[in-house]
């Protein structure tokens, strides 16, 4: 199922990846749980959030130099103690400023971990079968994750949370040797250099569309079902159970892989994605926000495994793995940051028209992006 990668290596990179990226996988619950626990402004939080994650994009830069010069192994290892320790720190952070400035550095050393993870998958045969692998063991993580950290942030606060992730993160290290220090070289025959130039691009900027539509709309879910008048309880739930369903998603993009090509499935999950931002319109109904919760939870995990699958077509000195990686990380700061910036009272019916806007750019560029990648396989 995994290629010539070992499961438990898919397994370790899963369930570090949902831990390493907490601005991401457990942004609504911190959301929440800054605005309402820690007395922070919607405003501040989303801000502290943005910043962590614009600073794990940062981290693409110090890549460009180690990723063919240190030890993958010895990155890997001292970038889960600064961020053990990132996060030891953090639950002592009384006010914003010094909050986000720790998770400023935080940030920096998540997002080398997440590139060392990408550079490995890069690696594998079958990369659409593995990543989804990968994704499924994430979301189970995830969900784990918006079960247990709710229950203690409505005991505890953020503070304890934190430690409880320096506490996980140290315990990550003793996993280190799992990762491989060599890079296996990948050597992508074709003719028409430029366009393959050119396709890289798109492919980013693809990335870019998907990953800043979907946060955008992700960020806010337990915002829009609280501000609709639904029990904050039976929010919690459904995204939990959005979790299980974009687990399963996952695994089926695993099992099936390329079988039906890189199109259909990335059409059918975009589509898909676009009519939940519409569904989640139609205002304060439990049925509704169920749907439209589910629907997105669907978009959020199916398109990934097919675009990381056409970058490693295009990908022929492992630079385009590791701007993915900025790509991503600015994509889903982007988003939540300039609504901050740009909207002194925070509209959710615009978030989600702009969720719609940006899917829908995704789905029309993915038209392209196939069509090119195809051509390249079959001339190789």
């Amino acid at each position: 199922m995994f290629g010539k990668t070992p499961a438990v290596l898919v397994f370790y990179i899963g369930v570090s990846s949902a831990l390493l990226n907490p601005a991401v996988t457990f942004a609504p619950v911190f959301l929440g749980g800054m605005v309402g626990a820690s007395d922070f402004s919607i405003n501040s939080a989303v801000m502290i959030l943005s910043l962590e994650l614009i600073a794990t994009a940062l981290a693409f830069l110090p890549a460009l130099w180690w990723v063919a010069r240190i030890s993958w192994q010895r990155v890997t290892a001292i970038a889960l103690v600064l961020v053990t320790f990132g996060n030891f720190f953090s639950s002592f952070c009384e006010t914003t400023s010094s909050l986000m400035l720790l998770r400023i550095f935080t940030g920096v050393f998540e997002g080398t971990l997440l590139i060392v993870y990408l550079l490995v998958l890069a690696q594998a045969n079958k990369i659409e079968r593995m990543f989804g692998g990968k994704l499924g063991i994430q979301m189970l993580t995830e969900v784990m994750g918006f079960v247990i950290f709710s229950y203690i942030i409505s005991l505890w606060g953020m503070s304890v949370v934190y430690i409880c992730l320096a506490l996980i993160t140290g315990l990550l290290v003793f996993g280190v040797r799992l990762i491989p220090n060599q890079i296996q070289q990948k050597i992508v025959v074709a003719d028409d250099i430029r366009k393959i130039r050119f396709s890289g691009f798109i492919c980013l900027l693809l990335l870019f569309f998907f990953a800043a539509g979907i946060n955008t709309v992700w960020t806010y879910l337990e915002r829009i079902g609280a501000t609709n008048g639904l029990a904050i309880d039976a929010v919690g739930l459904i995204l939990a159970a959005a979790v299980f369903v974009a687990i399963i998603s996952s695994l089926l993009c695993s099992a099936i892989g390329v079988r039906f090509g890189r199109l259909t499935p990335l059409f059918f999950a975009l589509f898909t994605g676009v009519l939940g931002c519409l569904f989640l319109l139609n205002g304060p109904s439990l049925s509704y926000f169920l749907i439209g919760v589910f629907m997105i939870a669907i978009a959020r995990v199916v398109p990934l495994p097919y675009l990381f699958g056409c970058l490693a077509v295009l990908d022929r000195d492992k630079r385009l793995t590791i701007f993915s990686h900025v790509v991503l990380s600015l994509g889903m700061a982007t988003g939540p940051w300039l609504i901050v910036l740009t909207t002194a009272k925070i509209d959710y019916d615009q978030i989600l028209w702009i969720g719609v806007l940006l899917l829908s750019s995704t789905l029309l560029l993915a038209f392209k992006l196939t069509a090119v990648v195809a051509k390249l396989e079959s001339a190789n």
